[in-house]
Order: C-alpha cells, then sequence, then structure tokens
C-alpha cells in the first residue's frame, strides 16, 4: 500500500508550486482513460465518479484524452453519467462531442457510431486525421517483418473496425469485419491497432524505436499486457489534441492538468503545466511528470482531483 498521506502532500505541493487554479471554469484537466478512470474490468470507482463530478459541477473542463476510438469511450461515458462532454480519441486522432457539448466557433462533422455495447448514436467530431494510406501500408509491413508475431486491425472513421483474420477475439469489441492483411490499407484509417501478445510495451518500445516508420505516429499502452500499439497520423497525439482544446476554449496553458500512466500519455504530461503520472506507471512515464499519485488500484486520480477541489 502507498503512503497516501505523503503521496496527498507532494501533490498539494506541486498544486501551490504550479500555481493551478481552483476547480472551475479557467481550469482544464485531461484525463488518460485506461489504468486512470478505468480498471482492468472497466470498472469505475464511485469515489472516482464523485471527484470527477464534484469538478464538472464546479465547472471545470474535464476532457477525457483516451487511445480507444469512440466506439469504446461513448460507453464508459455513460458509466459516468455524463451526457455533455469532449473526448479525444484514437490518441487525439479524432475529437468527439457529445450530447449539446459545445466548442466555440467549431463546426463538427455528424457521424454514426455503433458503440461497444451495440448502441447506434451520434456523434459530432472534429480535428480529424486519417493516416495516408502508403505510410500506413510501410507501418504495417515494416512492423510485420520485424515482429511475425505482431496481429493488426485498422479503425475507419465511420463503419466497423478491419481485423486481420488471426486478431484474436476480446481484444477489440463488436462491430468488426475480418479481412486479408491487404483490405487494412484503406483512406480513412484514424488508428492502426497491433498487438504481440505476452511482449510487455517496454520490449515494444525497443523493437519499434529500431524502426522507420515515415507519416506515422506510435505509442505503446501499459493498460493491456499484450504489446499493444496505437499507430495514426504522424504529429498527432493526445498532446496536440489537447492542446488544440486548450486553445480553443481559450484555457492558460498554466492552468492545464494532465494523468496518465501509458506511453501514449508521455507528450500530455509533458504538455500540462502539472502532470500527473499514475502510481503504477513505468519509470519512463513518471520521469516525464511532475509527480506521481497512488496507483489505479488506491484511487490515484481521486487523490489528485480531490486535493484540486480543496486547493
Amino acid at each position: 500500500m502507498s503512503n497516501v498521506r505523503a503521496i496527498r502532500a507532494q501533490l498539494d505541493n506541486a498544486i501551490r508550486e504550479t500555481g493551478i487554479p481552483r476547480a472551475g471554469n479557467e481550469l482544464l484537466i485531461a484525463l488518460d482513460l485506461d489504468g486512470t478512470i478505468l480498471g482492468h474490468n472497466n470498472s469505475i470507482t464511485a469515489r472516482v465518479h464523485e471527484a470527477y463530478q464534484a469538478h464538472l459541477d464546479a465547472g471545470t473542463h474535464m476532457i477525457i484524452a483516451t487511445g480507444r476510438g469512440r466506439q469504446s469511450v461513448a460507453p464508459i461515458v455513460d458509466k459516468l453519467g455524463i451526457t455533455d462532454t469532449v473526448m479525444v480519441c484514437s490518441n487525439g486522432n479524432q475529437t468527439v462531442l457529445t450530447g449539446n457539448a459545445t466548442i466555440p466557433g467549431i463546426q463538427p462533422r455528424t457521424v454514426l457510431t455503433e458503440t461497444d455495447n451495440g448502441l447506434v448514436t451520434r456523434h459530432r467530431i472534429f480535428n480529424i486525421h486519417t493516416m495516408d494510406p502508403e505510410a500506413l501500408r510501410g507501418a504495417v509491413i515494416k512492423i510485420g517483418a520485424h515482429l511475425p508475431n505482431a496481429l493488426f486491425a485498422v479503425e475507419p472513421i465511420e463503419g466497423p473496425r478491419i481485423l486481420c483474420p488471426s486478431f484474436p477475439d476480446g481484444y477489440l469489441a463488436p462491430p468488426y469485419v475480418r479481412k486479408d492483411l491487404e483490405k487494412l490499407i484503406i483512406d480513412d484509417a484514424l488508428r492502426l491497432v497491433m498487438i504481440t501478445p505476452d511482449m510487455p510495451a517496454t520490449v515494444v518500445r525497443r523493437h519499434l524505436g529500431a524502426l522507420d516508420l515515415p507519416g506515422v505516429e506510435w505509442a505503446t499502452s501499459s493498460s493491456t499486457g499484450s504489446g499493444w500499439v496505437d499507430v495514426g497520423k504522424e504529429g498527432v497525439t493526445k498532446a496536440t489534441a489537447v492542446e488544440n482544446l486548450r486553445d480553443e476554449l481559450g484555457i492558460s496553458p498554466s492552468a492545464t492538468v494532465a494523468v496518465g500512466d501509458g506511453g501514449n500519455d508521455v507528450d500530455m504530461l509533458s504538455w500540462a503545466n502539472l502532470g500527473v503520472a499514475m502510481g503504477q506507471a513505468e519509470p519512463y512515464v513518471r520521469n516525464v511528470a511532475r509527480v506521481s499519485t497512488a496507483p489505479f488500484d488506491e484511487n490515484g486520480v481521486a487523490l489528485l482531483l480531490e486535493a484540486m477541489l480543496e486547493a
């Protein structure tokens, strides 16, 4: 068990030192989903839910920033009881408005989404980035040659995900279709998913770091233990998407907080005035954050949100 009192003192000091404002409409908080808000069984604790809702009630701009596509995030937002929210999905390659949420000056594209819980809903999306098909092809070929056990899937802007024939069940929820690898090369791919079962994220990072993959941006996730990698358009990350939102909302750069635990959170943690790593994060993630909170299993994100409510 972590020393919660000591962690809370460190969080309080970091809040004071960075001058982060109190909960309210001058504050933007970007939260990773898996391993931060959400447990491995898609659970959200009552304490996290209460702290999140308290910030919404105070007017804080709460942004969910995740590698997941909007199909997977929508049921989680429903579980949180949020009807009007902004979600950075697919590692920044699409930003999604739900309910009556708006961003001044933004004219979003309306799309249909069949969510992971089988519902069909309308989403408004903007800041949409897709990969050049040749860059996508090159990534699949080079990664597949270097990691023969790699399995791939792609996420289009609309319609079901496309999985290679041997991509295992249970990693991505329906709806999806299975097609030969060549059919994964599409012109509207928001995200390429790669898994290498049983390969730790740190080992995957070492392998991919040795490859030249022009035109794409890749990031490992520590949330599945399956060698999960998300690939998107070069130069697009959670950090670039949240920075766009910060600018569009008129929030000061000094009033930004980000929390995460995986390789796809590193840029976002560096971007924020106050970057907070979850306690279970790998050292390379914690090293870029200003401070760490308790692990997920000890309500680490709630501990931070509560500290900011009481600051």
